[in-house]
């Protein structure tokens, strides 16, 4: 059940929350565009620092399951799962790459 979990926290990280701050910036651009013909990125930039630490929350979620998953199974473990265990990581690696980037040069 915790391997469940953490795939479809994997998948909100990787796919769903990326997909949505693309369609909601693409939205604010086009109307800001259509309100007099010139779009400032500065709201697009925060949705996207948004969606990005918000993957990095959901994945850590998902990693901790995938660890607490991937350590009650017997010790001759498959390597494969170490590869789950990294994809399960990536956006919160991304997500702490972003926040220490935003905390050491504001």
């Amino acid at each position: 059940m915790k391997r469940q979990i953490s795939w479809v926290l994997t998948l909100l990280a990787l796919v769903v929350i990326p997909f949505g701050a693309y369609w909601m910036a693409e939205s604010s651009i086009q109307a800001q565009r259509g309100q007099g013909g010139y779009a400032c990125g500065m709201p697009v930039l925060a949705l996207y620092l948004l969606a990005v630490l918000v993957a990095g929350v959901l994945s850590l979620a998902a990693t901790v399951l995938n660890v607490l998953a991937f350590r009650a199974q017997p010790a001759p473990r498959p390597v494969w799962r170490v590869l789950e265990l990294l994809i399960a990581a990536t956006p919160l690696l991304l997500g702490v790459v972003v926040a220490l980037m935003l905390w050491v040069n504001p």
